[in-house]
Formats: C-alpha cells, structure tokens, sequence
C-alpha cells in the first residue's frame, strides 16, 4: 500500500494510524464499504442457500456518529417457517 506516495505495509500501522488513513480518504473507505455490501448481497446471500432461497431483501446504511457506516438487512426466505406455527 502506498501513503502518500511512499510504501507503507498496513499491518505495521497502529490503530491511530489507520484512523487518520480513514478519516483522510473518506470516498475510497465509503467506496470500499459499498463493494464489501456488494459483494456479501452477491456472494453470501443472493447465489448460496445457506439461509435458504433469498426472495426479497432491503438494507439500510447508517452512519454513526464518528462516521463509521454499517448496514441493517432483513431477508425475505422462501418456504420459512412462520412465527408462532412452526
């Protein structure tokens, strides 16, 4: 990885450190998040059965309020038992 044109290796980096690579690189962090959204939509749930046939599904980005996004999801399965009769 590269920081500002010199080579860093992330792993060697403290926590306060990465923070500020976060804060300064806001597009790239919010850019990364939507593919790993992306890419968990794709992978985990639309093409597994792992949970079952996934028939709809809705999530929703929020932001905290030191800036770090997250997801709340809710999954329509096909053929899941219903609540109170199974």
């Amino acid at each position: 990885m590269n920081l500002q044109g010199t080579p860093v290796n992330f792993h060697d980096l403290d926590w306060a450190q990465k923070c500020e690579i976060i804060r300064s690189n806001p597009v790239i962090a919010v850019r990364m998040f939507y593919h790993r959204i992306n890419v968990l939509m794709r992978d985990l749930i639309r093409n597994s059965n792992d949970i079952g046939q996934v028939q709809e599904f809705f999530y929703r980005v929020e932001f905290q309020q030191r800036g770090a996004p997250h997801i709340h999801c809710l999954f329509w399965i096909a053929n899941a038992p219903v609540y109170g009769e199974s």
